[in-house]
């Protein structure tokens, strides 16, 4: 079984599907197609090396049925920055963690698809973009929860807008009582 990389904040627990469907018949005899990092435009559309000056990391955690998710992260202009068609990832995988080159102060549209149509069986977010190289700024998570898809967009900031330390919670100083004074 592939282990899941480094330490995920949220760990699914996967519950069974409420849809039956036949297990594999075995191992396939089709080659496995790797995901893309480059765009599927044309050449003369592809964005210069300098333009894209940040990386995200997508993870995605699977059913039992990783050969029906694809997905894909898109330019509002509508060219193709990354993707995975379905069969890209099969059985007995469990998670991938794909680094994808981006333009920082950009917005983007992350489309997850099932293609028998039931999301992705499991608890907790089962998917989760992070900035590789900040994996606290989180710029995008969902759970398995739709029916064919989901399209969601997403904001890369730049470096400048990272945040400089973690939250600090509030201090709480005790009302005084009876028994305190």
């Amino acid at each position: 079984s592939h282990k899941p990389s480094g330490s995920p904040s949220i760990i699914p627990s996967f519950a069974p599907s409420i849809h039956q469907r036949e297990p594999s018949k075995g191992p396939s005899s089709t080659p496995k197609p790797t995901p893309t990092n480059l765009p599927l435009s044309s050449p003369t559309e592809l964005p210069s090396s300098s333009s894209l000056n940040a990386s995200i990391t997508v993870s995605i955690f699977f059913d039992i049925w990783p050969q029906e998710t694809s997905w894909k992260i898109e330019r509002l202009s509508g060219e193709i920055v990354a993707s995975a068609p379905a069969g890209t990832y099969t059985p007995p995988i469990d998670k991938v963690e794909v680094p994808v080159s981006v333009q920082s102060d950009e917005e983007y549209i992350f489309v997850i698809e099932d293609g028998s149509g039931d999301g992705i069986a499991g608890i907790g977010m089962l998917y989760v973009l992070k900035m590789t190289d900040h994996p606290e700024i989180v710029l995008l998570e969902g759970d398995g929860v739709f029916n064919g898809n989901r399209t969601e967009t997403f904001y890369v900031p730049r470096e400048a807008e990272y945040p400089t330390s973690a939250p600090v919670p509030p201090t709480v100083s005790p009302v005084p009582t009876a028994l305190t004074i």
